[in-house]
Formats: structure tokens, C-alpha cells, sequence
């Protein structure tokens, strides 16, 4: 998951080169291409409330192509900022229930807590020299059966005074389990990752046309009945977009009749298991493997939500579409494991 904390990454540097890049990028709105017009507005978008003095001067210009980008970049701009304070609202809410509910859990030995995830670091005597590091994560925020492990690494070990110790990983069971070589401890765990959550938005579409949009975080919601289009702008995971939401529900004029079929439904599941010996230091089956670098997810950009099949658009008066918008919040910090 190197590619959101690279963007978050790139994003914070945008937000620091301050009023000539802004500048430049205000000129480009005017821009004979439209490809550089189109990326100097969405990176004008990407910079946020630090373009806006200079946006609302452009969108009082003379230029129309410039005016109009303008606007547009500022109603996109305000757009995001109300989903930040409802994405910060809806995440303290669910941790408050998180935290009512695992009371104990977060009075336990070893446990960190890091914006909304547990983590439980810990350390314990292996068969040779060194200790067995374990780092379990906890999401604390469930969404209607979307729920994801913490994506984490463990990116180096140090003991107390500093210096970097030497980790050997298993394939299968790293980052969660690593033996730290040569050491008694205490140690050190410096970990980065994404926290990925979805927050809910209920969306309606009132009198609905095909053609009508909506937008949430980088996605467009668009009416192509009997489906909503969904696209996002940077492409995300498949195993994301398969969990925005891929059905609605609607209402249809008075005097229409419901059709006699209809239904779907199935899932998946699966797990894990192994044996442990003692001349291992981890409890993979036959012991740690070798580590290989796994494939990149393929990214996804559309989704079609189905629900509309056997209704014709003229018959509808809503349309209702949960749509959950992933969110992916960084984690980065060093912290002591507990000995066992």
C-alpha cells in the first residue's frame, strides 16, 4: 500500500509551495490545452482552502474559460471541506461506541492506540537469540460489514539506546509476527500503514433523470438507469470498490406495479491454519518462509449499482443509495513492546 501514503505524501509538499506555485497554476486555468487546464483545476482542487483567495480573485476575472474553472474549483474545494467535518463527526461516533463496547480491551498490556486503531505490540523470548515480535491491529471503526485490518508494516526495531536491530520476516505470518535478532530488549517498533474506513452517505435523487450526479470524495455518482454509474477519479482496490455499495433502492409513482422476480444474494469465507514446533519461531505450517514481493492490487475505477431493472425511469420518484466512501488515514509512529 505504498501508492496512498505516497499521494498523502505528495499532497502535504503541494500544500507547502505556497502562492507562486498557486499562482502558476491559476494562469494554467487559462491554458490553450485542455488537458493542462484540466490538471492545473484539479490540482488547484488538490491544494484546498490554501488556493481559495486566489481562486475567488480568478473567479471574478475577465477570462470566461478562467472564471468558470474558478468557480468550479471552489465549489469542489467547499465540497470537500463539509465531507471533512462529516468524516471527522461519523469517525468519533463510532469510536465512542467502539470504546463503550471494549472497555477492557483497551486497558490491556501492550496496547496502543493510534487514531482509531489498537495496536497490541509484544515481545517474547525465542528459542535462539533474540525475541519474537508480535503486532496484532485492531479496526475500531465498523461500518455495516465493512471492516478491514489495519494495512501496517514494521518498518525497523531499535533497542533503547538506538541502535537498529536485525529482523527476520516470514512470507506468510509478517509483519504480524518478525523475529528480532540478537537482543533481550526492551524494544522499540517504529511501524507506518493505512487505517482504511467507510463512512456512510445516504444519497437521494429526487425526480431523477439519467444524466444527474452527485459527488463523494473523489467519486461521481451518476443516474444510467436501470443502474447508478460510480467512477472515481484515482482508482482504488477492487476489493474497495466492491464494498462502496452496489444496490439501491427507489420509489415509484403511485398505481405502478412491483414485478414478480427479483432477489440476489451469497458469500464467500474462508481461513487459515497451521501447526507450531518449537524449533520455529513463528506458527506458519513447516515454519517462515521466504518473503516475495507481492503484486500491486489492480486499481478500479467504475462500479455500476444495480436495483432498477424491470422499471422504467419515468416511473420513479426517488431514488436511495447508501454509499460508503473509503477513507485512508496514515499511520506512522514508534512504539515500546510489552515483554511476555
Amino acid at each position: 500500500m505504498a501508492r496512498p501514503l505516497l499521494g498523502l505524501a505528495l499532497l502535504s509538499l503541494a500544500g507547502r509551495q505556497g502562492a507562486p506555485d498557486i499562482d502558476r497554476l491559476i494562469a494554467a486555468l487559462g491554458s490553450e490545452s485542455i488537458e493542462a487546464r484540466q490538471k492545473a483545476e484539479d490540482r488547484l482542487v488538490d491544494l484546498g482552502v490554501d488556493a481559495l483567495p486566489a481562486l475567488r480573485k480568478a473567479a471574478a476575472g475577465q477570462d470566461q474559460e478562467v472564471r468558470a474553472r474558478a468557480q468550479s474549483a471552489i465549489g469542489e474545494i467547499d465540497r470537500i471541506e463539509r465531507e471533512r467535518r462529516i468524516d471527522a463527526a461519523e469517525k468519533d461516533r463510532l469510536l465512542t461506541e467502539w470504546r463503550k463496547d471494549h472497555e477492557k480491551e483497551r486497558k490491556d498490556p501492550g496496547s496502543v492506540f493510534v487514531g482509531a486503531t489498537q495496536f497490541e505490540i509484544s515481545a517474547k523470548k525465542a528459542f535462539r537469540t533474540g525475541l519474537v515480535l508480535h503486532t496484532f491491529a485492531t479496526n475500531c471503526l465498523y461500518v455495516q460489514s465493512r471492516w478491514e485490518r489495519p494495512i501496517f508494516d514494521v518498518v525497523s526495531v531499535e533497542d533503547q539506546s538506538g541502535k537498529k536491530l536485525e529482523l527476520e520476516r516470514c512470507g506468510r505470518c509478517s509483519p504480524r509476527t518478525i523475529l528480532v535478532k540478537e537482543t533481550t530488549g526492551p524494544l522499540k517498533v517504529h511501524i507506518q500503514g493505512v487505517h482504511r474506513w467507510y463512512c456512510a452517505y445516504k444519497l437521494e435523487f429526487k425526480d431523477p433523470k439519467n444524466g444527474d450526479e452527485k459527488k463523494v470524495g473523489d467519486f461521481t455518482i451518476r443516474v444510467e438507469w436501470p443502474v447508478l454509474k460510480v467512477t472515481s477519479r484515482r482508482g482504488w482496490p477492487k476489493a474497495v470498490i466492491a464494498k462502496v455499495g452496489n444496490s439501491f433502492t427507489f420509489d415509484v409513482k403511485k398505481g405502478v406495479i412491483q414485478p414478480m422476480w427479483g432477489g440476489f444474494g451469497g458469500g464467500t469465507g474462508g481461513g487459515v491454519s497451521g501447526s507450531f514446533s518449537p524449533n520455529w519461531w513463528c506458527a506458519c505450517e513447516g515454519g517462515p518462509v521466504p518473503v516475495v514481493e507481492k503484486p500491486k492490487p489492480e486499481l478500479v475505477r467504475t462500479l455500476e449499482a444495480t436495483g432498477g431493472s424491470g422499471y422504467g425511469l419515468e416511473q420513479v420518484t426517488d431514488i436511495y443509495y447508501t454509499f460508503y466512501k473509503p477513507i485512508e488515514d496514515p499511520l506512522d509512529f514508534t512504539a515500546d513492546a510489552s515483554k511476555e
